[in-house]
């Protein structure tokens, strides 16, 4: 099971690419202590596997021409928390693949979360991990929420509120919270509207058992509907709020375009 570290040492030249489901991003940060940044996006294909799809942007995309020094993978793959004592390579493989199903066949990979005494494991397509190697040799390949949940828990500490948080990405919505340097909770759910995500936050709430008048709710990421969101929301929670992750705000070329919450908070892990 190969492990990852939650970021690759920092360079400014290391290539990030977030493969989701419509489409492949690439970011190539650049300048002294990453003072600049490109990007481009290729939209994938259907009926092509994820593999086939970054061959071809690797052939078409000019940004994918350029040098750089490692690449540092973002995928939305399917995501188990092990804590930090209890984590064994083998009984994690077997868990994962009851856990989730359908996955028997892919590679198995886990990041240790060492500042919440967890480990993250995760399944990786085989294919993907040649094709990276085939054009860099360092590279690191992540869930799209290790970044963010590393930047929330090094920012976002308080002792005198609990707080929820919910990262909207890519038709998914993940809801997490800390308690004392640990995860008190972490789900990911597939949302289709902003009444899914309405559902599954008080949901959790409630079964969190979070103060309505002093607890805070913190939502990230690509939020549905957030203007019918807020309203409904502030209809149950006191303290509800959208925070957004923007290491690198001003510091992009004209043409470089919005940058995912975990890709922001990736580049903020590497300084």
């Amino acid at each position: 099971m190969p492990a990852f570290s939650p970021t690759l040492s920092p360079r400014s030249d290391t290539l990030v690419l977030r493969i989701a489901k419509s489409e492949i991003l690439m970011v190539l940060p650049y300048g002294e202590r990453i003072t600049s940044a490109e990007s481009a996006t290729f939209t994938r294909k259907s009926g092509m596997s994820a593999t086939a799809n970054l061959r071809e942007a690797f052939k078409k995309c000019d940004l994918l021409q350029q040098s750089f020094s490692g690449i540092q993978v973002l995928a939305d793959v399917p995501t188990m928390l092990v804590p930090e004592d209890e984590f064994q390579e083998a009984d994690s493989q077997v868990l994962f693949d009851h856990v989730y199903k359908g996955y028997e066949y892919h590679l198995k990979a886990h990041t240790p979360l060492t500042a919440l005494h967890s480990v993250a494991v995760y399944a990786i397509e085989k294919d993907i991990m040649t094709v990276i190697g085939d054009h860099c040799s360092r590279y690191q390949i992540l869930p799209f929420s290790v970044p963010v949940w590393c930047y929330l828990h090094r920012h976002e500490q308080s002792q005198n509120r609990r707080k929820l948080f919910a990262y909207f990405h890519d038709t998914h919505l993940d809801v997490f919270s800390f308690s004392r340097n640990r995860f008190a909770f972490a789900n990911s759910f597939k949302v289709e509207n902003e009444h899914d995500a309405l559902y599954y936050i008080l949901y959790t709430w409630s079964q969190m058992k979070l103060d309505n008048e002093k607890d805070e709710l913190h939502m990230i990421g690509d939020v549905l509907n957030r203007r019918w969101l807020s309203e409904r929301i502030k209809q149950y929670l006191r303290r509800p709020f959208f925070d957004s992750i923007e290491p690198l705000s001003g510091k992009m070329t004209p043409t470089c375009l919005p940058m995912p919450a975990d890709v922001q908070a990736l580049t903020d892990m590497a300084y």
